[in-house]
């Protein structure tokens, strides 16, 4: 990653402390995007990327690489990534409150942020930085990081097409989630050290 993709995390955050306190006021963008995507099967299908049990498993994936290659540093990253990603969007919930769509058959959780999105970043960021880590070919490099965005820009939008989400729950969760990461990428890349001494 760039200097300014670690950066980014900075006015990232901030977009998410603005919704915490300002969501309400955006009812007009949630109103608007919900009527755009609302049952859009093709986006729907999206969500796959956010469930739990794909959590659950490239997760385990990823740390069996790092304890493959003996990265003990690697593994925290995962577990900080996305482990500690996760329990913040929890939080975030619980603090907020905010209620879900009025829609029959509606969750019962909390909307705010989306879990699902924050889930789909974590994972698809946290495996392109590690499959990028060692490379040298810019091209592929671009290439796995402009699917990756792509794939969490769809996963977040399938839940506003779902009808479980509202816009600004998803803003939020792409919001934290990418400062969350960025600041654990940072320090991995910190304090990683040289492949030998790991």
């Amino acid at each position: 990653m760039k200097k300014w993709a670690y950066l980014g995390a900075i006015p990232a955050l901030f977009v998410f402390l603005i919704l915490c306190f300002t969501y309400e006021k955006f009812h007009v963008l949630d109103k608007k995007m919900a009527g755009m995507l609302y049952g859009n099967r093709f986006i729907e299908g999206f969500h796959f990327f956010g469930e739990t049990k794909v959590m659950i498993v490239v997760t385990i994936v990823l740390l069996a690489w790092y304890v493959v290659r003996r990265n003990y540093r690697g593994m925290l990253f995962v577990i900080f990534s996305i482990g500690g990603g996760t329990a913040i969007n929890q939080i975030a919930k619980r603090i907020v409150e905010r209620p879900r769509p009025d829609l029959p058959g509606q969750l019962t959780t909390f909307s705010f942020p989306s879990a699902h999105t924050t889930i789909a970043l974590l994972l698809l960021f946290t495996a392109v930085y590690i499959a990028t880590e060692y490379r040298r070919n810019r091209g592929l490099t671009i290439a796995l990081w402009s699917l990756a965005i792509v794939l969490t820009v769809l996963a977040g939008l399938s839940r506003i097409a779902e009808g479980r989400h509202f816009a600004t729950d998803v803003l939020a969760a792409w919001s934290l989630t990418y400062a969350w990461f960025a600041l654990c990428a940072y320090l991995y890349r910190k304090y990683k050290g040289n492949p030998e001494s790991r």
